[in-house]
């Protein structure tokens, strides 16, 4: 039964990827390039699933259902700001990316549980989504799309529900889940031609994003390094704050050869205090991160904070070790991590150019 489900499982998040990146060289010509830029990532990033999937399937990996849930819950909360921003581009609303900040109050759920920690997130994405629909309820054009986003906000919180007693069930449930979700972008997709997006400013463009990344090489591999050396400053101070909040002994060694930099701590042998500790590393960059990311103004500071996250999480790959976590999910942490420093590198490349343009039309 696994096998079918695994099978179902690909089938369908193919079908979603392979939609979305259709769409994406179908109008990436058009006023719609915005929108259609936003889906394809969406469909990058549900990628992942098929790739695991197909792991699992050929046994390459071994699936457990903890991993299963984990990995969806990344891929969930990862395509979220994607969605909302086209939200945000369908309402002309550039406020809902706030929304975001309900996630914070999850984060305490980690306190009681790493599985309570993984179900309180995705549950929290999924009233994120809904109340970015409600939002955006007036300008989706297709009353279909509106009615299958819905039955996928109502349909994902009871494959939730079924899980805190069935884990399970999850695997299948979620399965019906992503169906109603290809439903929901296949009918966005369908209707496409029916929504008007504007920039607020006109931005002139070269398509040539290779010549423009070669050109300022040089300020790109100047602005990623400081970014690096902040990530791992950020990191470090990360688990000194949890090491003096518990009055635990610790050294930070900046430099040791043959390793990167870590901070050595003498603590009690509590469970607790352990993996506190570990957390306090990774969790420190991405919340530093994500308040830059939504308050800071100023020159290139959405493309700082998308690079911190992805050193973050490449970073973290020992304490994930250290926590005992599976190599699916190190593995995944890992990829998330490429894909954010790819992000920002392209982000970042792209500004660079346009504020160059923006210096030479005021001159």
């Amino acid at each position: 039964m696994e096998q079918i489900i695994l099978i179902i499982h690909s089938l369908i998040t193919f079908l979603i990827f392979s939609a979305l990146i259709r769409s994406f060289f179908k109008y990436r010509d058009s006023y719609l390039k915005p929108l259609t830029i936003r889906l394809a990532i969406i469909g990058v990033i549900n990628l992942v699933l098929v790739l695991y999937n197909i792991l699992w399937l050929f046994g390459y990996s071994e699936f457990t259902i903890i991993d299963f849930i984990y990995i969806y819950t990344a891929v969930i909360i990862a395509q979220l700001p994607f969605i909302l921003s086209i939200f945000s581009k369908l309402s002309q609303n550039k406020s809902l990316n706030i929304l975001l900040l309900l996630y914070f109050p999850g984060l305490f759920t980690f306190f009681i549980s790493f599985n309570y920690l993984s179900i309180s997130l995705i549950a929290i994405s999924f009233f994120i989504f809904f109340i970015g629909l409600i939002i955006s309820k007036d300008f989706i054009k297709s009353k279909k799309t509106f009615i299958y986003g819905l039955a996928y906000f109502i349909i994902s919180l009871i494959s939730l529900f079924l899980s805190l007693f069935r884990q399970d069930l999850f695997h299948a449930s979620s399965t019906i889940s992503l169906l109603v979700f290809l439903l929901f972008i296949h009918n966005l997709i369908e209707n496409i031609y029916s929504y008007k997006i504007y920039d607020s400013v006109e931005k002139p463009r070269k398509n040539n994003y290779l010549i423009t990344f070669s050109k300022y090489f040089a300020f790109i591999i100047f602005f990623t390094s400081i970014c690096l050396m902040s990530t791992i400053v950020i990191h470090e101070f990360g688990h000194v704050v949890i090491a003096k909040f518990f009055d635990c002994e610790y050294k930070t060694i900046f430099f040791k050869e043959g390793s990167y930099p870590y901070t050595e701590v003498i603590c009690s042998d509590s469970n607790f205090h352990k993996i506190s500790l570990l957390v306090g590393g990774p969790l420190l960059p991405i919340i530093f991160a994500i308040i830059l990311l939504l308050f800071a103004e100023g020159y290139f500071m959405k493309e700082f904070s998308i690079l911190m996250i992805g050193f973050n999480f490449i970073a973290s790959s020992k304490d994930l070790t250290n926590l005992s976590l599976s190599s699916n999910l190190i593995i995944l942490f890992v990829l998330a991590g490429l894909f954010f420093l790819t992000m920002g590198v392209i982000s970042l490349s792209n500004s660079r150019f346009e504020e160059v343009v923006k210096d030479s039309a005021e001159k």
